[in-house]
């Protein structure tokens, strides 16, 4: 916000806009152009109205483009990637040292990243052993106390057991509590894995808040509080976050969040170095996790790297490893094991003994995948939807608490409830790794499998089903846990705690991975070589892979945290297949939600077939390619687009790539024009052009001037703060007090506030020697995937439009072209079933109540295809009624059959009504007169062939009219209307029922509401199974509360 200085208040004209503070750049400046231009007012209503229609449509037809709904939010804004080139720059350049300036750039680059991979290490450690301690605060000090305490009650005839699931209960939810309250009320960007907002950075979108260091403070101590609070969740993907947050602090040399300034890697503030510090932020957190350096550094390049090089590659592998050999120094100290460096990451899955797999098992693993892909889809589909649930009616700090608490608490309950009913327990055999829990209801000696999988750590779940013999878990087991940690992480996730789902994911997929090979092992006993843990590591990465449905970095990451090259190959067949699976229903859970939460960001293609689509252009109003007749379809397409979608066609068809309205500046500008400018736009760029030209009403497209450069809106503020002011407009001389600007002034934080008086509003501003002299620009023809490279590859934020002499025509920013890929995408989608799916046919149809079958008209239907392919039809009569009620009398005094013929438009029959006879005691016709001429068919379409398979037809509300009647002159009147209710079945969906099935059903259930409720036929099982069920989980759990009886 800028303000004047209060002397300057009594004169100054306040600027009045009724401008959204969010709203999108480039989209004209009418209340305030240097230019008066009369349709603006209309312009800017028009905009305001599309927008919401946009807003509207997303909601409403949500099924368009199948699950895919978002827009793009005006929260979020751009980074700039992009190298200003000015004078100031060049004079830069041309110094005698700056050489030796670059040498000691490059050089410090490499200190942070040291200096990245350490804190990045401590942070994981310090998590770590949070966990640790709270764990062993939870299992030594309250459970075995308690425990101990279960034991001396039950030698004399008591127990305490729900005691102990009480406490249990009660201490989760305690640290629960705290691990949500960081995110809700200290930093609300904590909360999740923070995988999907570290993209979206690198993607060149700034996310308020992702990397300050109070973010990292919530998401580090909360996820050990998540964690050791019991929830289905992993402490690996917070990690990332976390390296993240550490390299942006570490990269930039103050902390926002304090205010403090250490004056260190000054040159590294400006969002292009701080985006590749990120990146081997994110690697190192990676490395910390899972002790994967190369996984980590692959992950960021597969990710969300927006930008890479060769010698970024280094720096980012020298942050991973240094951050990999860090915690394995640290952990090997604090386990009191110094010097013997076995803890390479946070998850250390153990190193498989048996390292072979046989040829025949390569499908059993491509098997694997498929089901990984399915459920890995569904378990996106469930989450997005309970995601919107959330963000519709869990709104309130309160609300989101309470169901924090209450997924603790089923979290809680679920494993205790489990290990009641579930009886596995199994032989402990040499130096068993066990607590008090995990031998809960087990006789001395045993331990309960069950026990082994809730209730220790995940990393220790998963690392025991990868290596346990033969025989440790019951199928019961694996299937119930498998099933259970499931729907608990699915419901996990996404609440208003830090949490990852690397691990849960990876601990289900195991399960049912194990429980896979199991059934292999039961289906081939004499085949040797079926090792267990290989099938659950197989399971593990389908899981992770449906969900995140990432391929090469998480290959890599396995392979490391295995420690065994051996499995690559099926873990990449695994994962691919997982992959293509998965695709087929829906996006992995970061890009969903990264949608759900309308971020611009830009995928790595641009959408196929779009090369007609120019920046220029009317969007597809213009569309044509020699296989497809646009001209034949368009009234059509016009239409059902309007249908679908009606924002598609006031944006799609009639808008262009490029934003036509644009705020430009003078070379020298007065300096109250740019303070009334960022007063009243949220423009964050200004083309400068030579003159600003008054664009006529009937122009197209109009011109601006001659392109001289580009001007940020954090320039200009710079500028005002220095008082970088010219007395006149030739600016050669400058105002008393101005100060010389540096490069290095851009890079700081520019202020929000500005104190300036009337004489400085009324000198100007020379902007020549700041401003972006080669900014980025393309012509009119420039097709949708060169403009799409062009931000993608390089990060840009705002693209020029113009023309073949250099006149500035438009302007592309990065939210123009998100946002035209996604109405590209819905509007597409529309016009594709407007294409394929918009039918309409017509049905003749003729009756005959006769004895010799003469058919004569009876009426027409009409069989329309929607755009979602669903059919409709309608009746429209053409019999008189008066002749339509006496052929039928005359048919039932002498007992003709009333028939209806169906034909199409060639006169072709296409299918009778089938004759009712001897079923009832009256026959048709006089039931269609005792229903007033009111007839309901049921026709059976064909939707390939296109036509009529069968037709029956009955009178309408046959229940209400009765059949046991005789024909009366009073039945029908003369001013009786023939009319038509249709029900339309196709060959894919029902059966068409027959007449005489159909007037016997009506018949029974009429006689039933007569004579009373029909006797219930169904079996003592049928009706009682509820009770029954209830009574014998009542006797399993009561035989459950005495150790003995629990263990037997």
């Amino acid at each position: 916000m800028i303000t004047s200085s209060p002397r300057c208040m009594t004169d100054q004209t306040r600027l009045l806009t009724t401008l959204d503070p969010n709203e999108d750049p480039v989209t004209g400046l009418e209340r305030i152009a240097s230019f008066v231009s009369e349709n603006a007012e209309i312009r800017r209503r028009n905009r305001e109205e599309t927008q919401r229609e946009l807003e509207e449509s997303r909601r409403s037809k949500s099924d368009i483009n199948k699950g895919k709904e978002g827009a793009v939010s005006s929260r979020y804004e751009s980074l700039n990637y992009e190298i200003i080139e000015n004078k100031l720059y060049q004079a830069e350049e041309m110094e005698p040292g700056h050489q030796r300036k670059l040498f000691h750039q490059s050089v410090n680059r490499w200190v942070v990243c040291f200096f990245i991979g350490v804190l990045t290490a401590i942070v994981a450690a310090a998590i770590d052993i949070t966990i640790y301690y709270s764990s062993l605060i939870k299992f030594r000090l309250i459970i075995s106390n308690l425990l101990n305490l279960c034991e001396k009650r039950m030698e004399v005839g008591g127990g305490c057991i729900w005691t102990v699931e009480f406490a249990w209960i009660c201490y989760n939810c305690f640290l629960i509590t705290i691990s949500a309250s960081l995110v809700l009320f200290l930093s609300p960007i904590a909360a999740g894995s923070g995988i999907s907002q570290v993209k979206c950075f690198l993607n060149g979108v700034e996310i308020p808040g992702v990397v300050r260091l109070k973010t990292l403070f919530a998401k580090a101590f909360g996820v050990a509080c998540t964690v050791a609070g019991g929830l289905s969740a992993g402490k690996e993907g917070p990690m990332i976050h976390s390296g993240a947050v550490v390299a942006a602090g570490i990269s930039q040399g103050k902390c926002v969040t304090f205010s403090l300034d250490f004056h260190i890697f000054e040159q590294f503030r400006n969002d292009r170095e701080k985006r590749d510090f990120v990146s081997a932020g994110a690697a190192a957190g990676v490395a910390a996790a899972f002790g994967a350096p190369i996984g980590g550094v692959l992950f960021s390049l597969e990710e969300g790297a927006s930008f890479w090089n060769q010698s970024l590659t280094w720096r980012m592998f020298f942050a991973a490893l240094m951050s990999s050999f860090t915690l394995n120094c640290i952990l090997s100290v604090f386990h009191g094991v110094g010097g013997f460096l076995s803890w390479n990451g946070l998850a250390n899955f153990g190193v498989f003994e048996d390292h072979d797999y046989n040829i025949w098992e390569i499908p059993i693993f491509l098997i694997i995948g498929v089901l990984g892909g399915l459920s890995g889809a569904l378990f996106n589909f469930l989450n997005l939807k309970l995601s919107r649930f959330r963000k519709k009616y869990i709104r309130s700090k309160c609300q989101k608490l309470m169901e924090c608490l209450l997924v603790a608490a089923a979290s809680a309950f679920t494993g205790f409830i489990t290990l009641f009913l579930v009886n596995d327990c199994q032989p402990v055999g040499r130096d068993p790794k066990l607590t008090e829990v995990t031998k809960l209801w087990c006789r001395k000696g045993q331990y309960s499998a069950v026990a082994n999988l809730f209730f220790q750590s995940p990393e220790e779940s998963v690392k025991s089903l990868f290596h346990s013999p033969a025989n440790s878990y019951a199928v019961s087991t694996l299937l119930i846990f498998a099933v259970e940690y499931y729907l608990l992480s699915l419901w996990t996730y996404g609440l208003s705690v830090p949490s990852g789902i690397f691990i849960p994911t990876l601990l289900t997929g195991a399960a049912w991975g194990r429980l896979i090979g199991v059934i292999v092992e039961y289906m081939f006993p004499d085949v040797t070589g079926i090792h267990l843990g290989k099938y659950a590591l197989a399971g593990a990465a389908a899981q992770l892979g449906g969900v995140v449905r990432m391929t090469i970095s998480l290959t890599a990451i396995l392979v490391e945290a295995t420690r065994d090259i051996t499995f690559g190959l099926p873990i990449m067949l695994v994962l691919m297949v997982t992959k293509w699976v998965g695709d087929l229903f829906n996006e992995g859970l970061y890009d969903a939600h990264i949608e759900l939460n309308e971020v611009p960001i830009l995928g790595w293609c641009a959408p196929e077939l779009s090369r007609n689509l120019l920046a220029g252009q009317n969007g597809l109003l213009s569309y044509s390619t020699s296989a497809f007749d646009w001209e034949g379809y368009r009234a059509i397409f016009e239409g059902a687009i309007h249908a679908l979608c009606p924002v598609c066609f006031s944006f799609l068809l009639c808008r262009r790539i490029m934003r036509k309205d644009v705020v430009t500046m003078m070379p020298k500008e007065r300096v109250s024009r740019v303070i009334e400018i960022l007063h009243a736009t949220s423009h964050h760029g200004f083309p400068v052009v030579d003159e600003i030209n008054s664009p006529s009403s009937d122009e197209e497209i109009p011109e601006y001037g001659h392109l001289k450069g580009l001007i940020l809106k954090s320039q200009l503020i710079i500028l005002i703060k220095k008082r970088v002011f010219c007395k006149d407009s030739d600016c050669r001389v400058m105002v008393d007090g101005s100060e010389l600007v540096q490069l290095s002034d851009f890079a700081d934080e520019y202020p929000t506030k500005l104190q300036l008086s009337e004489g400085d509003r009324n000198c100007w501003l020379d902007l020549t020697p700041y401003m972006h002299s080669s900014p980025y620009r393309v012509p009119l023809s420039a097709s949708l995937p060169s403009i799409f490279h062009l931000f993608r590859g390089l990060g840009l934020r705002h693209v020029a439009v113009v023309d073949d002499e250099n006149k500035l025509r438009g302007i592309i920013t990065r939210k123009d072209l998100a946002r035209m890929l996604l109405l590209l995408f819905v509007c597409s989608s529309a016009f594709m079933q407007c294409v394929h799916a918009v039918g309409h046919w017509s049905i003749s149809l003729q009756y005959s109540a006769s004895a010799v079958d003469e058919f004569v008209p009876l009426g027409s239907i009409t069989v329309d295809r929607a755009f979602d392919n669903n059919y409709t039809a309608h009746f429209q009569s053409s019999v008189n009624p008066s002749n339509w009620r006496n052929n039928l009398l005359e048919a039932a005094k002498n007992g003709w059959t009333y028939r209806v013929k169906a034909m199409n438009d060639n006169g072709d029959v296409q299918g009778y009504s089938e004759p009712v006879d001897g079923i009832i005691t009256i026959r048709l016709q006089c039931l269609m007169l005792r229903a007033n001429g009111a007839h309901h068919f049921r026709m059976l379409w064909d939707p390939d062939r296109q036509d009529l398979q069968s037709l029956a037809v009955f009178p309408e509300n046959l229940n209400s009219v009765g059949i046991n009647h005789f024909c009366e002159t009073n039945d029908f009147t003369d001013d009786s209307k023939l009319r038509g209710s249709i029900v339309v079945n196709t060959v894919n969906e029902l059966p068409l029922p027959d007449s005489v099935s159909y007037i016997r059903k009506m018949e029974k259930e009429r006689q039933a509401r007569q004579h009373g409720a029909q006797q219930d036929n169904r079996s003592f099982i049928q009706k009682y199974w509820m009770y029954i069920a209830a009574a014998l989980i009542f006797m399993v759990i009561s035989n459950a509360t005495t150790a003995e009886q629990g263990g037997e």
